[in-house]
C-alpha cells in the first residue's frame, strides 16, 4: 500500500506525513498523535468537531487533551483573546489578566489560597514536588498504582512509590508516614477515573495521610472545572493541600497551576527569610501566566462557573457511552464504556471474558485488566475511526464538551460500527489479547 493510499485511510494529506515523519519524532509532538500510518491532522475546529488536512468533519472526542468544554470556538474566550493580544502579548510583569485569572480559580477551587501559575500541568507536578519536599524536609513520594502525573517525574527518574489499592495505601501511611514528602493522587482514580475511587475511599486515604503528616496532592489536571467547576475536591467535599492544575484552566492554550495552602505556597516566596537562611523554591518561567493566556482562562472559568457546562458535558459522556453499549451489544463485541463524569474509557476486554456490555461495571475485573493496552489494536482502532470521521484519545476513551449533539453521536455509532467491521476483516484480535 503506497503512502498516499495509506494517508487515504486516515484522512490526511500525504504531504503532511512525509513532513511529519521527516521532522517530528515518531511522526508528532505528543504520544497521542503518533499513529501508523503517520496521523493524525487537523486543521481547523468549530463546536464539538473538527476538519482533517483534507476538510472532512471529524467528530472530536479528544477536545485539546481534554481542554475544550465548550468545545472550539468559544466566542467569549475567543474576544478575551483578541483583546489580551491587542494590550501585549508579554508585558514581563504580573497583568490585570493574571490577577483576575487568579481570582477565578480563588473563587471556584476550595484549596486555592494561593496560585502559580507554570506553563504546563507537567511542569506543576514537579513543582510541587519540589514544594513538598522544601517545606517537610523528606523526600520520598507515594501513591497509587497507575495514577498518572505527566512525563516530567518517570522521564527524570524520580521515583513514586506505588500501593496496589487504597487500604493498602492507608497502611503504608500509616507505617511509615515519617518518609513521605508527598501524596500524589488523581481523586476520582487512575487516568481519570479508568480505575475509579469512590468518595469513600479518598476520604480514607486523605485521612490517613492526615494522621501520618503527610501533605497530599490532587493532581487535577483533566478533572479540575470539568467534573465540577471546583473540580473533583469540589464535588468530593474533600480538601487536600495541594492541588495541580491545567487543560480547561487555559481554555485550549498552554497552561498550569500549582495551588494551595498558603502554608506550602510560601516556599515560593524570595522575599520571606527562612530559619538557617533556607533558600525559597525557585520557580521561574517565560510563559508563566501569559496575559494572553491568563485573559482566556479567566474568560472560561468565568463561563463555567454556574457549572451548567459541567453537567451538559457530564450528560453528552452518558449517552455516548449507554450508546456505544448498545452498538457492542448489538454487534457482539466484548467491549464496554464506561465513566462517571464527561468522559468514556473503552474497556477492550484484554482477558476476553463473557460479558454483557450493558450490565458490566469496573468492580467486574481489577486494575490490571482496567489499566491494560494493546498499542497495535488501539492504533488500529484509531485508524479505522478516523477513517470514519472519529477522533478518540488514545489511552483509548472520550471526552466530551457541553456542546456536542444527537447528530455527533449518530455519527459516532456509525463510525464504530464501520471501525469494528474493518477490524473484523482484517481478523484483528478484539477481545482476549491478554496482558
Amino acid at each position: 500500500m503506497t503512502l498516499m493510499d495509506r494517508g487515504a485511510v486516515l484522512d490526511t494529506l500525504a504531504d503532511y506525513a512525509g513532513r511529519a515523519a521527516a521532522l517530528l519524532p515518531g511522526g508528532g509532538s505528543h504520544d497521542f498523535r503518533q499513529l501508523e500510518p503517520p496521523g493524525p491532522f487537523m486543521r481547523s475546529g468549530s463546536l464539538g468537531r473538527k476538519r482533517n488536512a483534507n476538510g472532512r468533519a471529524v467528530i472530536d472526542l479528544a477536545l485539546g487533551n481534554g481542554s475544550l468544554l465548550f468545545g472550539h470556538g468559544y466566542q467569549p474566550v475567543l474576544a478575551a483573546i483578541e483583546e489580551a493580544v491587542r494590550a501585549g502579548l508579554h508585558l514581563s510583569a504580573t497583568t490585570e489578566a493574571d490577577l483576575g485569572w487568579a481570582e477565578q480559580v480563588n473563587r471556584l477551587v476550595p484549596v486555592a489560597e494561593q496560585i502559580r501559575f507554570t506553563a504546563s500541568g507537567n511542569e506543576a507536578v514537579a513543582l510541587a514536588v519540589a514544594v513538598a519536599r522544601r517545606v517537610t524536609g523528606r523526600q520520598s513520594l507515594i501513591s497509587l498504582h497507575g495514577h498518572h502525573f505527566g512525563w516530567v517525574l518517570p522521564g527524570l527518574g524520580v521515583e513514586v512509590e506505588t500501593a496496589a489499592d487504597p487500604g493498602a495505601l492507608a497502611a503504608r501511611l500509616q507505617d511509615n508516614g515519617h518518609n513521605y514528602a508527598l501524596l500524589l493522587l488523581e481523586p476520582t482514580g487512575a487516568a481519570f477515573g479508568k480505575v475509579p475511587l469512590t468518595r469513600g475511599d479518598v476520604a480514607a486515604i486523605v485521612d490517613a495521610a492526615r494522621a501520618a503528616d503527610v501533605p497530599v496532592l490532587f493532581d487535577e489536571t483533566l478533572t479540575g472545572f470539568r467534573v465540577a467547576p471546583g473540580g473533583a475536591q469540589s464535588l468530593f467535599g474533600l480538601h487536600p493541600d495541594l492541588v495541580v492544575l491545567g487543560k480547561i484552566l487555559g481554555a485550549g492554550l498552554p497552561c498550569g497551576a500549582l495551588a494551595g495552602d498558603a502554608r506550602f505556597m510560601a516556599a515560593l516566596d524570595n522575599r520571606v527569610s527562612r530559619p538557617g537562611g533556607a533558600p525559597h523554591v525557585a520557580h521561574g518561567g517565560t510563559h508563566n501566566a501569559n496575559p494572553v493566556v491568563a485573559a482566556a482562562g479567566a474568560a472560561m472559568l468565568a463561563a463555567l462557573a454556574d457549572g451548567k457546562a459541567c453537567l451538559a458535558a457530564n450528560a453528552n459522556a452518558a449517552d455516548l457511552r449507554a450508546r456505544l453499549n448498545r452498538l457492542f451489544a448489538n454487534l457482539g463485541v466484548g467491549w464496554t464504556a464506561y465513566g462517571a463524569h464527561s468522559e468514556a474509557h473503552l474497556f477492550l476486554n484484554p482477558f476476553g471474558k463473557a460479558i454483557d456490555p450493558m450490565a458490566w461495571r469496573p468492580t467486574d475485573t481489577d486494575a490490571a485488566g482496567l489499566l491494560a493496552r494493546n498499542a497495535a489494536l488501539i492504533n488500529a482502532l484509531r485508524v479505522a475511526l478516523l477513517e470514519g470521521g472519529v477522533d478518540v484519545n488514545g489511552w483509548p476513551g472520550a471526552l466530551t464538551a457541553s456542546v456536542h449533539t444527537p447528530e455527533d453521536w449518530d455519527r459516532v455509532e456509525a463510525g464504530f460500527a464501520r471501525a469494528i467491521e474493518q477490524l473484523r476483516r482484517a481478523d484483528v484480535t478484539l477481545t482476549g489479547w491478554g496482558i
